[in-house]
């Protein structure tokens, strides 16, 4: 976001004044919430190193009348998507950043403006006025002395073409399929099989290695219809910019996509939700799509949800056990030539629409639960949570007759298996958080040792976020309400935060 009117700082001359160790890092996009006390309200506020003037939103300043004061200024600012927007106001507030301090205020004048990201924003200008330090090297906030942890995964992604996390609710991030060759006996990675036993589940994955052949599968289904609401009515976005450093990257990406037939050039629709790139690793990008408008028009059919910890618990002890990823799994179901222009994307690089079922729809895991229930639904040996199969067996022969029926339905179907994330005959596998083995069900040990390793919050939302974590495990733990009980307390707006023994305790084995 950036504001234009006389007297403004210009970008470069505010970005100079932060100290050496706040230098803003536009790679990595830093976007840190923190909760801001104005009144009696609590107010979700994002730290913005983007943009150079600070911001409240105008429905935040009806709901803080109280407790700001208003002038006329004209002004306007870009949003990240390129429009231009007016602003005719000013609001000076008070106000106490509470994950800091629970005494000090600060006083401060926001540009008021139509739907931003977050309540209230806190730009360049206001760290440079307060002096905060923004340590990227240790992931630290810190202001006078007050360290914070930085945030590097908010609950809000940011309109942007280019960010490093996104939020999962709504927008669709594409997962391509496995491009590197990955062995066929890598399956068998952590399996105690003997020499034989290991040539005949072998040989049964030779008889279905088509299903592993890394392409994209189709479901053998008429094509689906998107159940839009009568009065639906065409939303359209502007695309959002693409940072030069990842337009090539971009390109790529969305050719690939082109040349595995999920998505089709077509400048015809009415329809255009935005899209972005989120970078990856090793310096590609995966596209996202924020489906929000369209999803407002959609006629969700509800199909029972799958409830996690009671899957896992249903499975007994079984010896041999195999777990399956359906790569792509909502492009396997193919869209009407009606539906498919409902699904429009708007990019730099052009207009283009799905030809099978998007991820971040709002229907997609109704209708693709159902499907790989039609499928597999009716074998008791077998588990499905959207695109993650668990197949169990008490004795190899048994399980190995488990896994062809299983593969010949996947077959019959025209689904495929992601090779790389497949596991056969293992005593050992990791399903849905959970760790299966001959001795039942436990922790994934590589949670258990970031829970333990997390340092004592600071503050009340550190305290949600361990909570959380913990409770995922919650059937896990025994007297897990008395011993949670000092940390759910702090957790209370009415409750002072104070970290002592007694919480220490509680968050400790």
């Amino acid at each position: 976001m950036r504001f234009y009117s006389a007297g403004d700082e210009a970008e470069m001359a505010v970005m100079h004044g932060v100290p050496d160790r706040a230098a803003l890092h536009h790679d990595q996009d830093p976007r840190m919430e923190i909760e801001l006390l104005l009144g009696n309200h609590r107010i979700p506020t994002l730290l913005d190193t983007g943009c150079t003037r600070s911001a409240m939103d105008r429905k935040t300043t009806k709901l803080v009348h109280q407790h700001i004061q208003l002038r006329h200024e004209a002004a306007h600012f870009r949003n990240a998507d390129g429009s231009l927007v007016e602003t005719a106001h000013c609001a000076a507030a008070t106000f106490k950043l509470i994950d800091f301090s629970q005494k000090r205020t600060c006083s401060h004048e926001f540009r008021v403006a139509e739907h931003l990201l977050y309540p209230i924003m806190l730009g360049r200008d206001f760290l440079l006025q307060q002096r905060m330090v923004l340590d990227f090297e240790r992931c630290i906030i810190e202001w006078d002395g007050i360290e914070l942890r930085m945030d590097m995964s908010p609950r809000s992604g940011r309109p942007f073409a280019a960010v490093l996390k996104s939020d999962t609710e709504c927008r669709a991030e594409i997962n391509l399929t496995q491009r590197e060759e990955v062995p066929l006996d890598t399956m068998f990675e952590g399996c105690n099989l003997t020499e034989a036993q290991k040539a005949r589940a072998m040989k049964l994955v030779e008889q279905f290695k088509d299903l592993f052949a890394g392409a994209l599968g189709t479901k053998m289904k008429e094509p689906y219809v998107l159940p839009l609401k009568p009065n639906a009515k065409p939303v359209a976005a502007r695309p959002f910019p693409i940072p030069r450093a990842y337009y090539d990257a971009t390109r790529r990406e969305i050719q690939h996509l082109v040349d595995i037939g999920v998505l089709k050039r077509d400048s015809s629709s009415m329809w255009a939700s935005p899209a972005f790139v989120v970078s990856k690793k090793d310096g590609s990008v995966r596209l996202v799509c924020d489906f929000r408008k369209l999803n407002e028009w959609m006629q969700r059919n509800y199909y029972p949800t799958r409830d996690v910890k009671e899957m896992v618990r249903s499975v007994d002890k079984p010896k041999y056990k195999s777990v399956f990823d359906v790569p792509l799994s909502y492009y396997t179901r193919v869209l009407t030539p009606e539906s498919q222009p409902i699904t429009a994307i708007t990019t730099p690089l052009g207009k283009f629409v799905f030809l099978c079922l998007p991820m971040g729809v709002s229907t997609a895991p109704d209708e693709f639960q159902a499907c790989m229930d039609e499928e597999l639904g009716d074998l008791d040996y077998v588990r499905v949570y959207l695109d993650d199969i668990l197949a169990t067996s008490n004795s190899f022969e048994e399980h190995m007759q488990h896994l062809e029926e299983v593969f010949r339905r996947l077959r019959n179907f025209g689904l495929t298996l992601h090779r790389k994330k497949s596991k056969i005959c293992a005593s050992v596998v990791e399903y849905l958080g959970y760790q299966l083995s001959e001795d039942g069900i436990s922790a994934l040990p590589n949670k258990v040792t970031a829970i333990l390793a997390i340092a004592p919050p600071r503050n009340r939302r550190e305290v949600r976020r361990f909570v959380g974590m913990v409770n995922f495990y919650s059937d896990m733990l025994p007297r897990r309400a008395s011993l949670l009980a000092p940390l759910t307390r702090l957790t209370s707006p009415s409750q002072s935060f104070q970290w002592s023994a007694t919480e220490q305790a509680g968050s400790t084995p």
